[in-house]
């Protein structure tokens, strides 16, 4: 798809349903490039001690989370996951489904906050023994973040499906093009404008 890097200029805004299509195609690849970063970013930072779990934790949410994202947009394009992974190896719609579930564990609201955190009283001992209460302690059960596999596996996934969604983005940008060959000059520049350097800081 075209690079949206431009110097500070004002563009016609053209919009039919090859844009709209293309517009789609255009979130659904910055969302997979999100989770592809993300996953290069916490399997460098896996094995390091200074980076907590916590930040660990929330680059892999942020992974799924924009992998997911991908495929609500995919839907409003009436593009099923299966299409996206046309032609690709191995089973990648049973490793599609298990990362959407463990989305969907990772971000649902919680009825019982006892899922996720414990709480327990600190007690102050003699002998071995409590004599007394000395506080409170809460305790996060969350699991660790992901294995390297998991993350990898991730990556490779989105990477494959970013490729399948650049190919069907220059159709789109074909059909675009193709739409606005039949409408006359004239008509084009009476078209909305605006400063995509003033959308992108948005």
């Amino acid at each position: 798809m075209t690079d949206n890097h431009t110097d500070d200029i004002t563009v016609y805004e053209f919009i039919d349903s090859s844009t709209k299509r293309l517009a789609h195609l255009a979130g659904i690849a910055q969302d997979l490039t999100t989770t592809i970063i993300s996953c290069r970013t916490l399997k460098a930072q896996l094995e390091n001690a200074e980076i907590d779990d916590d930040t660990k934790r929330a680059l892999w949410l942020t992974a799924l989370i924009h992998y997911g994202r991908a495929f609500e947009t995919s839907a409003g394009l009436e593009i099923s996951a299966e299409d996206l992974m046309a032609g690709l190896n191995g089973d990648p719609m049973g490793a599609h489904k298990q990362y959407l579930a463990l989305l969907h564990r990772l971000s649902e609201p919680l009825e019982d906050p006892y899922q996720r955190v414990r709480v327990g009283l600190t007690m102050s001992l003699d002998n071995g023994k409590p004599v007394g209460v000395k506080g409170t302690g809460v305790f996060f059960m969350e699991s660790k973040p992901a294995n390297h596999e998991i993350i990898e596996q991730l990556e490779m996934l989105s990477g494959a499906i970013h490729d399948q969604v650049l190919g069907l983005g220059k159709e789109a940008e074909i059909e675009v093009l193709e739409a606005v060959g039949k409408i006359p000059m004239d008509e084009l520049v009476k078209l909305p404008q605006f400063n995509p350097m003033a959308a992108h800081s948005h």
